[in-house]
């Protein structure tokens, strides 16, 4: 497994940008992207683009995921987009969706992409850049700001994938368990629950979350 920091001078958002990429096979047949969750000031985002996050290592250690064809890219979540409110700021989401497909993902822009996002990356993921014709799938761990509106492209290959862990008051929280009620009723959305766990990554690194997510992806392509 080969892991790397990613620079981009960002046109669109004026500043840089940068991604995390864990390249899982050297011929990938489709990429997975993670959009992180909310919290990160400008001090955080620029202390991140020193070094590669080291969360997933132990995924990659382990087969099968050793052996799954696919590349692994972490989006940190920025600190001047008002993805909370992309709603109240079409203008603001247009640039993101934008920025995501010409200037991250620029690379893979041929690639199958399955998005996923961690707590509050859901609306980075789920509010129009889902759409692309080039994204079969899509998942959402601890998912906060995900909204009761989402509907699943026809070109997706499955239903959005929840999942939440026992006792995690974010994803537990009435709101967001009312918004996965609702996408479950509508048939847009699957729930999985895991261990009891606090509200990291990391946790649910731990607790399979994460190695489900990769095999579920590989599964539908």
């Amino acid at each position: 497994m080969n892991a790397k920091k990613k620079l981009i001078n960002s046109v669109i958002l004026d500043r840089e940008a940068h991604l995390d990429v864990f390249e899982i096979s050297s011929e990938p047949r489709f990429v997975i992207v993670m959009f992180g969750g909310s919290g990160i000031d400008q001090a955080e985002y620029a202390r991140r683009s020193k070094s590669v996050v080291t969360c997933f290592d132990s995924i990659f250690a382990a087969s099968p995921i050793r052996s799954i064809p696919t590349t692994l890219i972490y989006i940190t979540a920025p600190y001047d987009v008002p993805f909370a409110r992309f709603g109240e700021f079409p203008e603001a989401l247009q640039a993101w969706t934008a920025h995501v497909w010409t200037e991250l993902l620029s690379h893979w822009h041929n690639a199958p992409i399955f998005l996923s996002s961690f707590s509050g990356g859901a609306p980075l993921a789920f509010n129009g850049v889902h759409d692309r014709q080039g994204c079969f799938g899509g998942a959402a761990i601890a998912w906060d700001g995900l909204a009761g509106t989402f509907r699943c492209p026809d070109h997706w290959q499955s239903k959005l994938q929840l999942y939440a862990g026992r006792e995690d008051r974010v994803c537990g929280h009435r709101e967001n368990q009312l918004v996965a009620q609702r996408l479950i009723d509508r048939g847009e959305a699957e729930l999985s629950w895991y261990a009891k766990t606090g509200h990291s990554i990391v946790q649910y690194v731990r607790n399979g979350c994460i190695n489900d997510l990769i095999l579920h992806a590989a599964r539908i392509r």
